[in-house]
């Protein structure tokens, strides 16, 4: 079970769906299309974007099973990669799918080890047919998939299963947000949840996620972020929980339909009460995009 919680919470998040430009810069930092949480998230005057994004994890501590933050024999760290492209076939719509890679070193009194892979595969439609109201903004409607192509913890060669890079089976996502891309200051507050298919023991998640982002003129966005996710499964008659709450930030700088280059950093913050029977992590991340 143990396999079963560093899996599911192995990936850490910079969060937030962000907007795409002001209302008197809509046709330049719309056509970057640089507000966007996942680089390869389109503007509306964009057709399609091929990316790859690279970063580290480290561990730093684990909530237990009362919510505390404590102190974990198990060392761990990480680099991981991304492939991601993208299609918008008109302004209401668009598709993503990425392929994540992971390398993972872990160890624990005297036992180290290495191990990694290609992850699990995505493929996500994003809808926004309604036009944005200045005031409001627009929803945003994400509904998708998780493809099994990473290994699973059922696959492991590895005694501390530094090998797994997925879970078992597949598994439907979805997610509803509010997205405000027009003024200076850009917002975007959402759920999202991934509900696994045939499978036992994989966890179900929800998360809430809001951000807020600020333009600097057309090529620039600054943004910063906040999620809290908890996940439940039941395994072999046993039910499990976890939770955990994640801060990040992201710079963007882009030049509108040709590319945009990022960096971002974000941490699981180690707080009692804000996380439940998980590691608390740190990540950084960068990557680039092309985008016509």
């Amino acid at each position: 079970m143990s396999s079963l919680r560093t899996t599911c919470f192995s990936a850490l998040g910079v969060l937030g769906a962000l907007a795409l430009a002001p209302a008197e810069a809509r046709a330049g930092a719309c056509c970057v299309g640089s507000t966007a949480a996942t680089p390869t998230v389109l503007g509306e005057c964009e057709r399609w974007s091929v990316g790859f994004g690279v970063g580290g994890v480290s561990h730093l501590a684990r909530w237990d099973a009362d919510g505390q933050i404590t102190s974990d024999s198990l060392d761990e760290r990480a680099l991981t990669s991304s492939v991601a492209a993208g299609w918008r076939w008109n302004r209401s719509g668009q598709v993503t799918a990425e392929l994540p890679g992971r390398v993972t070193w872990r160890a624990t009194g005297d036992l180290a080890e290495s191990g990694g892979g290609v992850g699990d595969a995505r493929v996500t439609v994003i809808l926004d047919p309604i036009e944005e109201r200045a005031a409001v903004g627009a929803p945003v409607l994400r509904l998708g998939a998780r493809l099994p192509t990473g290994r699973s913890w059922e696959e492991s060669d590895a005694p501390l299963q530094s090998d797994v890079t997925g879970l078992v089976g597949p598994a439907v996502t979805g997610g509803l947000s509010m997205n405000r891309t027009m003024g200076r200051v850009p917002w975007s507050l959402g759920v999202s949840g991934e509900l696994p298919v045939g499978v036992e023991g994989v966890p179900a998640l929800v998360a809430a996620a809001g951000s807020v982002g600020r333009y600097l003129g057309t090529d620039w966005t600054v943004t910063a972020s906040l999620r809290h996710e908890r996940t439940a499964a039941v395994w072999e008659e046993q039910s499990y929980r976890a939770a955990r709450t994640t801060a990040g930030a992201r710079v963007i700088r882009g030049q509108r339909l040709a590319w945009r280059v990022w960096a971002g950093a974000g941490v699981d913050l180690p707080v009692s009460g804000l996380g439940l029977e998980s590691p608390a992590q740190a990540a950084a991340t960068g990557g680039v995009v092309l985008v016509r």
